[in-house]
């Protein structure tokens, strides 16, 4: 069913009209990360995206942990790196955020580039209540949803990040 799911994201996310915004993220395991991009950056900036899988064409680099994949043809909108990087090593052709200071520090180009994951940008998409009114939520690392599920916390949903975004959310 995993497979059936990300071949599914993959053509959904690369049949998009040519005039989409060419992005690239990560598209594996089912992972809400990941599957976020196309569903946030198209809802924040109202204009459709699609899968750029040529990265040697303008594109730019979403969410995940994906800053090593920055080239001259990137621009980078929050990524991250998964490991820390060597320093100044990547040129991208423009910065504008990273995921935080060790990001930072990949990118030889600092000045100006904010820091902060694009996921700050979903309370311009969906309006949050600001007072909880049922139980904790819980969003376990892919790898650990099984175990989360298994320790059944009083109180405490387990949330699924390889399900839907909008249903994770």
């Amino acid at each position: 069913m995993k497979k059936a799911k990300k071949v599914f994201r993959y053509l959904k996310a690369r049949l998009q009209p040519a005039s989409a915004l060419p992005f690239f993220w990560h598209v594996g395991t089912p992972n809400f990360g990941d599957d976020i991009n196309p569903a946030l950056f198209n809802a924040a900036l109202s204009k459709p995206v699609r899968l750029q899988t040529r990265r040697d064409r303008p594109h730019f680099l979403g969410m995940g942990s994906i800053l090593d994949r920055a080239n001259s043809a990137s621009t980078v909108l929050g990524s991250g790196f998964l490991a820390p990087p060597v320093a100044g090593s990547l040129n991208p052709e423009k910065c504008v955020a990273v995921r935080g200071e060790l990001s930072l520090a990949g990118i030889a180009q600092t000045e100006g580039v904010l820091l902060g994951d694009p996921m700050v940008l979903l309370s311009l998409v969906i309006p949050f209540r600001t007072q909880p009114d049922g139980p904790v939520g819980f969003v376990p690392h892919i790898s650990e949803v099984s175990h989360a599920r298994r320790l059944k916390i009083p109180g405490v949903k387990i949330i699924d990040p390889s399900d839907a975004p909008w249903r994770v959310i």
